[in-house]
C-alpha cells in the first residue's frame, strides 16, 4: 500500500500555516477486531495504518510531540481545539464486549 500523499494529510504550507508551528499528536491504530495470527509478515489494519501515518509525517519532516498508538484495545480522545490539550481514555474490554 503506498504511502498517502501530504495532500491527503493537509501539511501544506501553503495554506498559511507555518511548519514550526505544527504539533502533531498521533493517536489509535488499536489491533481491536484481530486475532492473533501466526504469521511473521502479517500487518493487521491498526499497524498499517500507523505506517501510514508515520511515513507521511516522515516525509513531511514533522515530529510527533504526542503519540500513543497500537495495542488490543481502542481510545476515546477528547482534543481542545482552542488548546491543543488532548485526554486520552483507554477502552476496557468487558465480557468480550469494549468498554466505551
Amino acid at each position: 500500500m503506498p504511502a498517502p500523499s501530504a495532500g491527503w494529510c493537509g501539511c501544506s504550507t501553503g495554506r498559511g500555516v507555518r511548519r514550526g508551528d505544527i504539533e502533531v499528536k498521533c493517536f489509535g491504530g488499536a489491533d481491536m477486531f484481530t486475532k492473533t495470527i501466526d504469521r511473521p509478515d502479517f500487518a493487521s489494519i491498526g499497524r498499517q495504518n500507523i505506517t501510514a501515518a508515520e511515513q507521511v509525517l516522515k516525509s513531511e519532516g514533522l515530529k510527533m510531540h504526542a503519540v500513543d498508538v497500537g495495542g488490543l484495545l481502542g481510545r476515546k480522545i477528547y482534543f481542545y481545539t482552542d488548546t491543543g490539550e488532548v485526554l486520552l481514555k483507554r477502552l476496557r474490554k468487558q465480557n468480550g464486549m469494549h468498554e466505551k
